[in-house]
């Protein structure tokens, strides 16, 4: 469900959306089990989401990936989208890179820690201020390795 939705660490989500998640994956369960189960969500929180009407971060417990994967993860991509240190990244390109590799981690620190983006370049093409802004800017790449 949560590769399926697109769903990532610390995702804000409104009740109209978990209503909808729910109906759909577990119909049968308890609200507050699946809230529970499948969002990582307790039972305040999902109150808060119902009946004030306030969004709340889920999947906060799940882990997210280690340095070592990390490394993987640009080496995968380095290898599979041709990119290269300092090559310019327009932000539709990076949604469909994080899609494809980014797993749980959230948009902005799959950028951050995997791209090498930094966080003015991210959100200068996020927010259509720049066309685009450079990938592995701290990535040394020597042969088959990437530090």
């Amino acid at each position: 469900m949560i590769e399926e939705e697109h769903l990532h660490y610390s995702d804000k989500m409104e009740y109209e959306q978990f209503s909808a998640l729910h109906q759909k994956y577990a119909p049968n369960m308890k609200e507050s089990e699946f809230a529970s189960d499948f969002l990582d969500l307790d039972v305040d929180s999902l109150n808060r989401m119902k009946f004030q009407k306030k969004r709340s971060r889920i999947l906060l417990t799940e882990t997210l990936p280690t340095d070592e994967e990390i490394v993987l993860m640009k080496w995968a991509i380095i290898q599979d989208c041709s990119l290269h240190r300092k090559d310019p990244i327009a932000y539709a390109r990076l949604r469909e890179i994080h899609r494809d590799y980014g797993g749980i981690m959230p948009e902005s620190m799959f950028a951050e820690k995997v791209l090498d983006i930094g966080q003015t370049g991210y959100n200068g093409i996020k927010g259509g201020y720049a066309p685009d802004t450079e990938v592995f800017l701290r990535t040394n790449m020597q042969n088959d390795k990437v530090g």
